[in-house]
């Protein structure tokens, strides 16, 4: 699916698109992508009448991740300058918690044959007591996956009070 470059999120494997209005003689505009991590240039095509078009394929935006800032350089014969600039949010296609979920599924089928209770996932270590507590961890992480996953916020639990007193 192809995004435009003001949307505010896009995920992993979509395409970015974006129409800029260069200045009066420009030779060349290009897209600098960034994320702290990694940079790409993507080279955008004069439609002629003074507008430039640039697709950043997904192949252009594989690794990326997070906030990623985008800038339009324009080339002229006096120099190059910046016309157009802003961020898009690059989302994994998958969940990063998708490798914890399907490590405590892993816990679940093994359960008789794990003495330890202990999951290890990269660097996050999950201690548990029994089978419904290995269930229970089942269940946050598929929640935390599939928040992840839609961009929702976690739910809270019912109203919020805070008790305040004053001395």
């Amino acid at each position: 699916m192809a995004r435009r470059f003001t949307d505010r999120a896009v995920f992993d494997g979509e395409t970015l698109n974006g129409t800029f209005t260069a200045p009066d003689g420009a030779t060349a505009v290009t897209v600098k992508l960034a994320d702290g991590a990694k940079t790409a240039d993507v080279a955008a095509i004069d439609n002629g009448d003074g507008t430039w078009t640039a697709t950043a394929t997904a192949e252009t935006l594989a690794g990326f991740s997070g906030a990623t800032r985008w800038i339009v350089y324009a080339t002229t014969a006096s120099g190059t300058e910046a016309i157009a600039s802003g961020a898009v949010y690059i989302r994994p296609l998958v969940s990063r918690y998708r490798a914890v979920v399907a490590a405590v599924e892993t816990a679940l089928q093994n359960y008789g044959n794990n003495p330890n209770k202990t999951i290890t996932v990269g660097e996050l270590s999950i201690t548990y007591k029994d089978y419904a507590d290995l269930l229970s961890i089942l269940a946050y992480w598929r929640r935390r996956a599939e928040e992840d996953e839609t961009g929702q916020q976690p739910k809270a639990n019912g109203p919020q009070f805070m008790k305040v007193r004053f001395v």
